[in-house]
């Protein structure tokens, strides 16, 4: 394999990971919420009735 294919599967293979990596970091995004929120939103619901 020649130096210019070699560099080009690893400029291939870095930008699948970038692209992997940003898909993982959005999915996790997307499924995640701040700890605690449930118990947070409970007292605000429970103070509002007062």
């Amino acid at each position: 394999m020649s130096v210019e294919k070699y560099d080009r599967l690893i400029d291939r293979l870095d930008r699948l990971e970038d692209l992997a990596i940003g898909q993982q970091a959005q999915a996790a995004l997307l499924t995640s919420r701040m700890v605690g929120s449930e118990i947070f939103t409970a007292e605000l619901q429970r103070l509002a009735a007062r």
